[in-house]
């Protein structure tokens, strides 16, 4: 292992752990504030702040892909079909106490599974890191039948 891999390893767990840390302490002032003050909706929001922390954890996998060669391409299965869905979790409890009712279930273990921070905590870090790895390089092949691996 070469030294500045290391560094360079250092470097990433320090910035991972400062960004956890200050999420957390973000989050738990705005939960203290959202106590005192008893206005609930800055807590709506809590999922998007672990939206940057979970495109922190995706980044060594785009770094990896950049290394690659090939054109560079969206993956819109992956955000279509994983991606949307946790911006729908994530966004579930603004949209429940704000939003129409058509787009929530009113009750049920369901519902009350979605309202809880913890839900939306662990979808904004997983739409975060989906989000940065839906970045793909392709390779092409100039004179071959084949474009495109999607490894």
């Amino acid at each position: 292992m070469s030294i500045s891999r290391s560094v360079g390893f250092l470097a990433y767990a320090f910035v991972l752990y400062s960004l956890f840390i200050l999420t957390v302490d973000f989050t738990y002032s705005i939960r203290e504030n959202a106590a005192v003050t008893g206005n609930p909706t800055p807590t709506f929001f809590f999922p998007l702040y672990y939206i940057p922390l979970g495109i922190v954890l995706g980044f060594p996998i785009l770094l990896w892909r950049f290394r690659q060669s090939g054109s560079w391409k969206f993956d819109w299965d992956l955000f279509v079909f994983v991606g949307l869905p946790l911006l729908y979790i994530i966004f579930f409890p603004a949209l429940y106490f704000a939003g129409p009712t058509f787009l929530t279930p009113t009750s049920g273990a369901f519902t009350t599974t979605l309202l809880s921070i913890e839900v939306g905590m662990i979808s904004g870090l997983l739409a975060g890191c989906f989000l940065i790895t839906s970045f793909r390089k392709l390779e092409s092949r100039r004179y071959g039948l084949t474009f495109g691996s999607r490894s």
